[in-house]
């Protein structure tokens, strides 16, 4: 679908909204939103982010995907200037610092090519982080662009985010709550996993799971069906990346895994997007990762693998 087809079906007043889930953790499925929903999401952004008839929307996302989609409601629905550009992971190339940005909406690999051109950007108000969880180098990088950044929860079911953080320092990556946009209640089942529930939307449970802190705060500590057991104790490996994102720094994009093992079931292994080390690099990476881990969650292993397997929105599929 081109942004021209969409602006069409949307202005046709289509009752419902096709999107597809970016398929990282399984076959991308087809999503049918009703209208209502999707015009309430947008709504909540325009008020949260003060959108208006002089702001500015540029979209450099597919609008295959509901992130794209949303990007062009909100355009429409606040009477704001609105721009686009293919999909593509080095955007802004036409853009240059004559202009002002009110509102981008990026994922991380956009983040670390505009931080490359900086100096030749458009001014940034609010640059919109989604598509996977945010991490210290990607904030680093968001910084050093825009006059805010904010980091999203959300997904397609949902129409885009619903909950927001804003990232002022990398060290508020995993340690600032989210807080839930007007509209939007949070709570968790039995097992931990997010259950949210939105007026004209069916009760969703999702497989995340959840630690709430307030009424309206929350913090995602990882999806449930990436859980390691491992020496009988379960592991959150999104957790255990965010605290050994300071060791690996900007070398390389990686992930936690679990490799099977006779004696603990499974092991930790940090799969690194990367040519094999040597095994003195492996054994300084390892012994990096373990100074800021617990002892079961410290990986024992590395892996290497180049390259990773994307979405088409660049998130990894965590996939030996």
């Amino acid at each position: 679908m081109t942004v021209a087809d969409f602006i069409a079906e949307w202005r046709g007043g289509v009752p419902q909204i096709v999107a597809h889930t970016s398929g990282s953790t399984g076959v991308p499925k087809e999503i049918r939103l009703h209208r209502s929903v999707v015009e309430a999401s947008a709504w909540r952004s325009i008020r949260h982010f003060g959108l208006r008839a002089d702001s500015h929307l540029h979209l450099c996302l597919s609008p295959d995907y509901i992130a794209g989609k949303m990007v062009i409601v909100r355009a429409l629905l606040s009477g704001a200037r609105f721009t686009w550009e293919p999909p593509t992971q080095e955007p802004l190339n036409d853009l240059g610092p004559e202009n002002e940005i009110t509102l981008l909406s990026v994922i991380g690999a956009q983040v670390m090519s505009l931080v490359e051109r900086r100096g030749s950007l458009p001014k940034i108000k609010h640059l919109l982080v989604g598509g996977a969880p945010l991490n210290a180098a990607t904030a680093e990088a968001a910084l050093q662009i825009a006059d805010h950044v904010w980091e999203s929860y959300g997904m397609t079911e949902t129409a885009s985010h619903i909950a927001l953080r804003e990232i002022c320092s990398p060290e508020e990556v995993g340690t600032k709550p989210f807080k839930l946009l007007p509209g939007v209640e949070l709570s968790c089942d039995e097992h931990g996993r997010g259950v949210i529930e939105i007026e004209n939307l069916d009760t969703l449970v999702t497989n995340d799971i959840i630690e709430l802190c307030g009424p309206d705060e929350f913090f995602v500590k990882g999806r449930a069906d990436n859980v390691i057991i491992t020496g009988g104790k379960k592991v959150n490996p999104e957790q255990v990346e965010r605290k050994i994102s300071g060791a690996i720094a900007r070398r390389w994009d990686y992930f936690v895994a679990g490799v099977p093992d006779a004696k603990w079931g499974n092991l930790l292994a940090l799969v690194i997007e990367s040519k094999p080390l040597s095994s003195e690099e492996s054994e300084a990476l390892l012994r990096a990762c373990a100074a800021v881990t617990s002892t079961h969650e410290r990986p024992r292993r590395v892996i290497c693998r180049l390259p990773f397997a994307r979405t088409a929105s660049g998130k990894i599929i965590r996939r030996l």
